[in-house]
């Protein structure tokens, strides 16, 4: 993070991009962003580059989904 860049928490960056919460930790977890620093709490701290990020995991998100139902439906 660089000094004076503007930082989102958790609940400010869910709601910037239009996620739950609980889904930003997963595009997190599931390594569609880079991980976020910590404060000395241990709360995440976003960026815009992530900002940037979702909107990109966002639009591929959709097309994981389908495909996972495409590949659920066969034998």
């Amino acid at each position: 993070m660089k000094d004076g860049e503007k930082t989102y928490s958790t609940s400010q960056i869910a709601g910037i991009v239009g996620l739950h919460p609980n889904t930003v930790r997963k595009y997190e977890e599931w390594g569609l962003l880079q991980t976020p620093e910590r404060k000395p709490n241990g709360y995440r701290v976003y960026t815009d580059v992530h900002i940037k990020q979702f909107e990109l995991a966002k639009k591929y998100a959709l097309t994981f989904s389908s495909f996972f139902c495409f590949l659920a439906d066969k034998p």
